[in-house]
């Protein structure tokens, strides 16, 4: 009985526990804001590729241009840098696309010194630099910040009359004031830090664009230090669209498709269907080409991820997506490297040079192993040439050649110094040179005699005959 008594009331105050617990303490969520992700690290377009996907596109992003192939599985494409397309047959490729009835968007590059951008020239169009210095510096309430009338600072002279410990709390004092307004901007909303930072944007630095079906303009926040020269162009009003009247809801319009005498599918005078820029120049050019259109773009920062949310961007990549397409963004965070480029447009080439590399091996490849160079320090004497050949004669076993110059000259000696010698025959040969020389017949006719097979001391004995024949006469 005591028992349940003791579980009823161990019970009984847990119980009560949990009640004191959930009454005196109140649940609740906070967000901790860690930055973007790697994969927005990565592609700066990838809110753009979200926000398609909600109105029923199908997106693939790609990271370099030598990685896109199925082009003729999607009907737009949104071309972030048009650095990216080096060859005229990449770019003949993405025109005869165009023209079959898909949509092209480019963000202009320019050309450089080193490089020239291919769209561009293609499209008879250039990205000039406008007067404009740059965008106005904001501080953290989104407030243009104005330095006109701050007065000039002599910075060396002031570094010099600091002494350290000044310095290092001054530059204390600026870090600490950085970290603050850091740290108050991270406690604004984002709709609010998006709008103080469009309330901070003077309106003449806007674009503003008008599109068929939607009822009010877009405001579009172009870089202003870029603008295009169109003056190739016609102004024609019956044709281009510059005053940011309506256009079709597609951006299309009619024009003749006749072939041109530059390379091109159709002619650029008279297609431009829509162009519209701020204050400082055009910024956004759409242009027929064929059955399709190209959107150019003299900034593509509109729809990276830091700026797609502001103004009227996200509404404009809606129109210029469209709905229910496969479309694919070419972000080109990464440059192709040159090997892959040559793999893509140049393999010719590729071939040419490992066939190259290939002869220059077979050409090296004569012999295997170091090549020993025979370095002659001293010159041998004539002796020692006639030692070193008769030293091989006589390890070959070549006793006759050796003998038979000796036999010869003592014979040719024999011929001068003896009359009777030339016309003698063997015999009196022998006699002859047994008396002139005092030596036995028997030794000279063995000092004459050739035989093919000797041994060393019949050979030592036979030129010392020689020798002494030859003394003798």
């Amino acid at each position: 009985m005591k028992n349940k008594l003791l579980v009823l009331i161990t019970l009984a105050l847990a119980a009560l526990t949990l009640y004191l617990f959930f009454q005196m303490f109140e649940r609740y969520e906070e967000e901790d804001d860690q930055g973007w992700s790697r994969k927005a690290l990565r592609n700066p377009y990838l809110a753009a590729e979200l926000y398609a996907r909600e109105f029923g596109n199908e997106v693939t992003s790609i990271d370099s241009i030598t990685k896109f192939d199925d082009i003729e599985g999607i009907s737009t494409l949104f071309v972030a840098k048009s650095g990216q397309i080096v060859s005229k047959p990449r770019l003949d490729q993405l025109l005869t696309w165009v023209a079959l009835g898909n949509d092209l968007i480019v963000a202009a590059q320019g050309g450089s010194d080193w490089y020239s951008d291919k769209v561009l020239e293609r499209l008879k169009l250039e990205l000039y630099a406008t007067e404009y210095d740059g965008r106005p510096i904001f501080d953290e309430n989104g407030n243009a910040i104005d330095y006109s009338d701050s007065p000039p600072s002599d910075k060396g002279n002031e570094s010099d009359s600091l002494l350290l410990s000044e310095a290092l709390r001054e530059y204390n004092r600026i870090v600490e004031a950085e970290a603050d307004a850091e740290s108050d901007e991270k406690k604004l909303s984002p709709e609010h830090r998006i709008r103080t930072y469009e309330d901070g944007v003077e309106p003449h630095q806007l674009t503003h664009l008008r599109f068929g079906g939607v009822d009010e303009g877009l405001r579009i926040e172009f870089l202003p230090d870029r603008a295009f020269d169109v003056s190739s162009y016609s102004r024609d009003d019956s044709s281009n669209n510059t005053d940011g009247s309506d256009s079709d809801s597609d951006g299309s319009a009619d024009s003749d498709q006749n072939s041109s005498d530059d390379g091109l599918l159709y002619p650029l005078a008279d297609n431009v269907i829509y162009m519209r820029g701020g204050s400082q120049g055009v910024n956004f050019l759409q242009l027929r080409f064929g059955r399709g259109m190209v959107t150019l773009l003299s900034d593509g920062d509109v729809f990276t991820n830091e700026n797609i949310d502001k103004f009227d961007h996200a509404f404009l990549w809606q129109v210029l997506a469209g709905r229910d397409n496969r479309m694919a963004i070419l972000y080109a965070t990464n440059m192709p490297s040159l090997l892959s480029i040559m793999l893509a447009f140049m393999p010719e080439l590729l071939a040419a040079a490992l066939l190259l590399f290939c002869l220059w091996l077979w050409y090296r490849s004569g012999r295997f192993g170091p090549i020993n160079s025979l370095q002659v320090t001293t010159r041998r004497s004539l002796l020692e040439h006639l030692f070193a050949r008769a030293f091989y004669f006589w390890r070959g076993g070549s006793y006759e050649q050796l003998l038979t110059p000796l036999r010869s000259e003592l014979l040719l000696h024999a011929g001068r110094v003896l009359p009777e010698f030339h016309h003698a025959e063997e015999a009196r040969r022998v006699a002859l040179l047994a008396q002139a020389s005092h030596q036995p017949e028997a030794d000279v006719a063995q000092a004459l005699q050739v035989s093919s097979s000797h041994t060393e001391s019949s050979f030592i004995h036979q030129v010392t005959l020689l020798q002494r024949i030859r003394k003798a006469i």
